[in-house]
């Protein structure tokens, strides 16, 4: 079966795909750019209004950069509470284990990007996407900052004489 979009339908899905372009050059990841274009979409469908088509793609372009400013003040609102309320150093430093305070002096003597992501992975249970949103840094760096931090915690606790599988 094949579908043929009609003058007005290939205008809209044009317009679509320019809503994206802009956002994403605009600082957008595409996904959050294909999302706020679905949003623009559904509030057009919503409202019933009619307007000219030059009226309409400015309408939308209007909605889409609300919507995606929206967007990012509720992201970066979100990231700042997590940070403020959930990952204070005290909570991120107790170990509920028997060798507990020689594993924190250990993670100690970690640089504090590293000892923050194995206390976010390991001990918070945070995935390396969640911990890459939270600490606003690439997954590639969690991932090496664990990696990292994971070769230097072996070494410091085998220097006590302690495995680093007994943890």
């Amino acid at each position: 079966m094949v579908i043929h979009l009609d003058d007005y339908e290939k205008e809209l899905i044009s317009w679509a795909h320019e809503i994206v372009g802009y956002l994403v050059k605009s600082g957008a990841s595409p996904a959050d750019a294909q999302d706020v274009t679905q949003d623009v979409f559904v509030k057009l469908l919503e409202s019933e209004m009619v307007l000219p088509a030059g009226k309409l793609r400015a309408w939308m372009y209007r909605v889409a950069v609300r919507r995606y400013i929206d967007l990012y003040r509720r992201d970066k609102t979100y990231q700042d509470i997590l940070k403020k309320e959930f990952f204070r150093k005290e909570d991120l430093l107790y170990y509920d284990q028997e060798n507990g305070e020689t594993l924190h002096q250990a993670i100690s003597k970690l640089n504090k990007s590293q000892q923050l992501v194995l206390e976010l992975y390991y001990f918070q249970g945070f995935s390396v996407k969640e911990i890459s949103h939270i600490l606003d840094i690439s997954t590639s760096k969690v991932k090496i900052d664990l990696m990292r931090g994971r070769e230097k915690l072996k070494h410091i606790l085998e220097k006590e004489g302690l495995y680093y599988e007994n943890f």
